[in-house]
């Protein structure tokens, strides 16, 4: 019995000393889990790019400018009552008195059509001209009855262009105005009003008032609203910005030369209040005024509308003004962009940005938004575009110059290597709008990834999967789908090699049978990227096992010989 106690004893240390040497490999082989996204179970459709998504909202760099109105208009200049180059005869009936002509005024009635242009608005037609309504008066007497009178008048407005569209006569002896039919008077072509007052009246002598009610145009010239040309840094997937604007014009109010059908002048005698409409006054703030360069104060109504006082002698009218803006950049992956393809080979990309404006003024158009992309360098770049062919910019960038302004971004860290980056001019936006720019790039860096154990073992054969910018990196690269590549395994000295990666850093995460054993950062910009697991390494246990095994194997053996010498005794 004795003897059988110590056989089954050894066969129980060597049984010990085998399964201490493999339990190695009891570990479970559990399925890899993503920390981002929970699992590893990836969508491989890969979503297009579809242009019909996105529609233009304007076709052209067009800015609204608003409207301009006339509120108070003085002039008070007499026309021409004898043209003597077309009608000599009158000069006899001034000289002896058949005709008598007296300028009495001219009162501004209202503003007719106002200037305007707007950029989203298809029935407002845009106009560079304001009209005007003018009631002007003239007292006439005239006595037919002395000898060789003519029996008619004429008059010439001095103010050009001016179109009749009503003649009113008080008669006196009558008491009231009437309108006077068109066919009994006419317009010649010097634009002058011949009124045959002998066939109207049908008396040789009379007094009455005429009230002529012209349409005068007058030109607004150099119109024009621009933004200040500073960058505008947008850091963040949605910002609030302030821009810059100057709008500026000049009004332009003819007149013919004194005695002259001509020569023409502008009106400098014309004195004219304006009310200014710039495009969403609502929303602009910070407004300054300047007149041929003085500045004026107290210009501001209630309603943010404009009071301007000038002439009609083109004074330079210049008013700055402020406004915000909210841009976002749609579904942005990271900082700055939403989707990152490879659209060529193994190493031609595609980076498209979705910038929009969701607030501000609607018919101002924001120009000048600068981004700083900081992997993409200039050298790298094959072509740059927008979907709706407006101008995309780029310069280059030294990031070096600007660390502090990134030192919380993921491009630089302590250990980064600082390096060079794109500044980023993105096309000109209108609010409600979503303009994608493309950047095709040269994807040429290599990521080179070293892997070992606490002791500096390389791990053998370990998965790594790629993160950048907390997505899988793949050929397709999104929010919402993601085309990975493959998972790469360490090779015998436990070295990684990715290559046809952007610039930047990425987040690796090393997998063991299954298991997440370490996240790390590395960068395109260092030669080698060491990581340094805190897992017990595989050869450790072993070791550590094998020992275990020794001592059981070498218990075994001593137990065998004392059973052995034993039973030689007996």
């Amino acid at each position: 019995m004795c003897k059988n106690k110590y056989k089954i004893f050894a066969i129980l240390l060597i049984i010990l000393s085998i399964w201490s040497t493999s339990i190695h490999q009891i570990i479970p082989n559990s399925k890899i889990k993503d920390p981002y996204n929970n699992n590893l179970e990836y969508n491989l459709q890969t979503q297009g790019f579809s242009e019909d998504d996105y529609i233009p909202i304007i076709e052209d760099e067009k800015q609204a400018l608003g409207n301009i109105t006339i509120t108070s208009f003085d002039f008070d200049e007499v026309g021409f009552f004898n043209y003597s180059q077309k009608y000599p005869d009158l000069d006899d009936d001034f000289i002896s008195e058949a005709l008598n002509m007296t300028f009495l005024g001219i009162n501004f009635t209202e503003t007719k059509n106002v200037a305007q242009i707007d950029n989203l608005d298809e029935e407002i037609i845009d106009s560079r001209k304001i009209t005007v309504v003018l009631n002007e008066s003239i007292f006439v007497k005239y006595n037919t009855s002395v000898p060789n009178s003519e029996g008619y008048l004429i008059y010439g407005p001095r103010l050009y262009p001016c179109k009749l569209s009503q003649l009113r006569i008080l008669s006196y002896g009558t008491g009231y105005v009437k309108e006077v039919p068109e066919a009994n008077y006419s317009i010649d072509g010097s634009n002058f009003l011949k009124f045959i007052f002998d066939e109207n009246f049908k008396k040789t002598s009379h007094n009455f008032s005429m009230y002529l009610i012209w349409e005068y145009n007058l030109t607004i010239r150099e119109w024009v609203l621009f933004q200040h040309p500073d960058k505008i840094l947008v850091s963040q997937e949605e910002q609030v910005v302030n821009a810059l604007f100057h709008y500026g014009f000049s009004v332009q109010g003819a007149k013919f030369a004194t005695n002259s059908l001509s020569s023409k002048v502008n009106a400098d005698n014309l004195d004219i209040n304006l009310q200014v409409n710039p495009p969403d006054k609502e929303l602009l703030a910070d407004y300054s005024l300047e007149i041929n360069n003085d500045t004026i104060d107290d210009f501001v109504n209630i309603d943010n509308s404009i009071n301007i006082s000038t002439t009609g002698n083109q004074e330079s009218i210049n008013l700055n003004f402020t406004t915000s803006y909210t841009v976002k950049f749609v579904n942005p992956v990271g900082n700055t962009w939403a989707i990152d393809r490879l659209i060529e080979r193994r190493n031609v990309r595609e980076r498209i940005y979705f910038p929009s404006l969701i607030d501000g003024p609607k018919h101002i158009i924001l120009k000048y938004l600068m981004i700083y992309e900081k992997t993409i360098i200039l050298d790298q770049v094959f072509t740059n575009s927008s979907l709706f062919e407006r101008p995309v910019l780029y310069y280059d960038l030294n990031l070096t110059q600007i660390e502090e302004a990134f030192k919380q971004s993921l491009i630089f860290t302590e250990n980064a290597i600082k390096k060079q980056g794109l500044k980023l001019i993105l096309p000109y936006l209108i609010v409600g709008e979503v303009n994608p720019v493309m950047i095709k790039y040269d994807a040429n860096n290599v990521l080179l990834i070293k892997v070992t154990d606490n002791i500096n073992m390389p791990l053998v054969g370990v998965n790594i999967i790629l993160y950048y910018y907390q997505k899988q990196y793949g050929t397709y690269i999104s929010n919402d789908l993601i085309q990975p590549m493959a998972p790469v395994s360490t090779n015998e000295n436990g070295e990684a090699v990715i290559r046809n990666v952007p610039n930047g850093n990425y987040t690796v995460m090393i997998y063991e049978d299954g298991r997440l054993i370490k996240e790390s950062t590395v960068n395109t910009y260092q030669r080698f990227n060491y990581i340094v697991s805190d897992e017990l390494h595989f050869p450790l246990v072993i070791l550590i096992f094998g020992v275990i095994s020794g001592v059981f194997i070498l218990l075994g053996v001593i137990f065998y010989i004392q059973y052995k010498n034993r039973q030689n005794l007996t």
